[in-house]
């Protein structure tokens, strides 16, 4: 993201660090997962991007699943 500033670097840091400090707890993960995905897009500094990271999230999206789509 060209547009990143160091809070939003931060932010995904320390998604990452929770995600590896999750361990099996699914639950910590995927809201560590989420929280990356948001700070990803928050970074991007499109106001479109927001929304459709979050869906991707949600959805599974982001890693493939055909099956389910975000947006159009």
């Amino acid at each position: 993201a060209k547009h990143r500033t160091e809070d939003d670097i931060a932010a995904m840091r320390k998604a990452l660090s929770e995600m590896a400090q999750a361990g099996a707890d699914r639950r910590w993960f995927s809201a560590a997962d989420l929280q990356f995905h948001i700070a990803v897009a928050a970074a991007s500094g499109d106001g479109t991007t927001v929304p459709t990271a979050l869906c991707e999230a949600a959805t599974g999206a982001h890693k493939g699943r055909p099956y389910r789509r975000c947006g159009g």
